[in-house]
């Protein structure tokens, strides 16, 4: 009865609290337990501290917006246009004050906090969601051509941070939504022919010898245990370690330096270590669930523009899950592309639950 007050759908709501705890456990454990160890400081509270209180804000947020936000306000062009433009110019920001300081890689506005490009992801649903909706259907090239030429803008600014994985994650969804969203399908390959594939591989140029490094890192990662290999190195190491059931909470050994972003890009090698692979079905399986139980909203809803909205934002928080697993896995090369709702940080944490506020306030409406 209380998730139903906090959510229309609490099966849905369901899955992702249970997603948060393995969040909240992996990260005071990867912060707290060596701190034990060592000699526990105020400082070491800090992360545990601000993720579980963004956690909680963040389940307020999906509340309020279910309740009192109306989505339909979003598919107004100024709102739509706004929001794209206004995440766009704190991406340019991001550049400006990486270049001013001389830095090889800068993805923050403030400190390493605020990380522009999930708000980006966000604007580019919502946008996608609200031209496809005015246009009623993208079945001309010149409506397609516009949509590019914008999004190119965010891919551009996002792979000169760089962040090539949230560049390319970036096309993907626009190519998907535009799919959904009316485009023909000829067309579609025909502009992806155009503008994707080529964007896609010069955003792959920039800093190639890196990238080359990478992939060369992840089709043989025992080849050496240079700086390229470690981490998945390090990954493979936790899973095998962790076997069925895990070696027990707070007791995974790889988190203590040797797994160097063990709450972030690889929590999920950390809940295999210590939760085995329970646990990794486990948040496996409740991503299916939470695909399974968004797809079924987007299908329900009746309002064209509400169910792109919520379309959008499964398919941003299921791929950028789907990524994160892979690269943990190795299934994919190592990508800087955290684990909705489980990996610290607080912009994806609160832009993942600010899209959610968005589905819960499209699903109440529809229930009346």
């Amino acid at each position: 009865m209380i998730l139903k007050r906090l959510f229309p759908d609490p099966v849905l709501i369901f899955t992702v609290l249970l997603l948060n705890i393995f969040g909240i456990l992996t990260v005071f454990s990867v912060q707290l337990v060596p701190a034990f160890v060592e000699g526990i400081d105020l400082r070491d509270l800090r992360k545990p501290a601000l993720f579980l209180i963004a956690s909680f804000l963040g389940f307020l947020l999906v509340s309020f917006m279910s309740r009192r936000f109306d989505y339909r306000v979003l598919s107004d062009k100024r709102w739509a246009y706004g929001i794209f433009f206004f995440s766009f110019f704190l991406l340019v920001f991001v550049l400006i004050k990486k270049w001013v300081t001389g830095q090889s890689v800068n993805r923050w506005l403030i400190g390493t906090s605020v990380q522009p490009s999930e708000l980006s992801k966000l604007a580019i649903v919502i946008f996608l969601s609200y031209y496809a909706y005015s246009k009623e259907r993208l079945d001309q090239k010149k409506y397609i051509i516009w949509v590019f030429v914008l999004v190119i803008l965010q891919v551009v600014a996002v792979a000169l941070q760089p962040d090539k994985g949230t560049a390319l994650l970036f096309l993907v969804l626009t190519a998907l939504l535009l799919f959904f969203g009316g485009a023909p399908l000829k067309k579609g390959l025909l502009i992806n022919s155009a503008f994707v594939f080529p964007l896609a591989f010069l955003v792959l140029l920039i800093k190639g010898s890196y990238v080359i490094d990478r992939i060369k890192a992840w089709i043989d990662p025992f080849a050496d245990n240079s700086d390229k290999n470690y981490q998945i190195i390090q990954a493979i190491a936790s899973f095998v370690q962790g076997g069925f059931f895990g070696v027990g909470y707070g007791k995974g050994f790889q988190k203590i330096g040797n797994l160097t972003q063990a709450d972030t890009d690889y929590v999920l090698a950390t809940i295999g270590e210590e939760f085995g692979l329970f646990g990794t079905s486990m948040v496996i399986g409740l991503y299916i669930i939470l695909f399974w139980r968004l797809l079924k909203i987007a299908i329900e809803v009746e309002d064209r523009f509400g169910s792109l909205l919520v379309v959008g934002i499964t398919f941003s928080i299921v791929l950028t899950a789907l990524v994160n697993i892979s690269v943990a896995l190795n299934v994919l090369p190592p990508k800087g592309i955290p684990l909705p709702f489980v990996s610290y940080g607080l912009s994806n944490l609160l832009a993942s639950f600010l899209s959610l506020g968005i589905v819960g306030s499209v699903y109440r409406r529809h229930l009346g």
